[in-house]
């Protein structure tokens, strides 16, 4: 369901990359903030959500981070697979080599990291939430790491 983004969102600085149905990251500035830090903020698997719209899980997380973390000016979205499949239904291409290579480049620029992934107890169909999530757990040693 297309969601408009939060209103204190710079819509002409938003950046994403697609790969087919792949996304690859979404970078998403704060209209008013001229200075701060991003927030990386790490997902299951992403939705079409683009520089003209979001979804209801982006437009909470924008409203939530703008409310309370003043000194954050970007929020840089990736997630744990980079296949649009918001109904866990595909079985094969489900985090494709170009998005796992950025993933780990974007991971390796960014200190402060929201995960909102939730519990990772099962797996879901083709999806192995939990090893993937571990994978990504070694990248972020150091780092300053929150969950909601």
């Amino acid at each position: 369901m297309d969601v408009p983004h939060y209103e204190k969102i710079d819509l002409n600085g938003i950046e994403t990359q697609f790969s087919g149905e792949h996304r690859l990251y979404l970078f998403l500035p704060f209209k008013d903030r001229i200075e701060g830090s991003t927030l990386c903020v790490i997902g299951q698997n992403p939705s079409f959500a683009n520089n003209e719209v979001g979804d209801k899980t982006l437009h909470y997380i924008e409203h939530l981070v703008y409310d309370k973390c003043p000194n954050v000016k970007n929020i840089l979205v990736l997630n744990l697979y980079s296949r649009v499949d918001t109904k866990k239904e595909k079985t094969q291409d489900l985090l494709s080599l170009q998005a796992a290579r950025i993933c780990r480049k974007l991971i390796k620029e960014c200190n402060d990291f929201l995960i909102i992934y939730g519990e990772l107890s099962s797996n879901q169909g083709a999806y192995r939430f939990e090893k993937r999530a571990i994978q990504i757990s070694k990248l972020l040693v150091g780092k300053n790491v929150y969950k909601l």
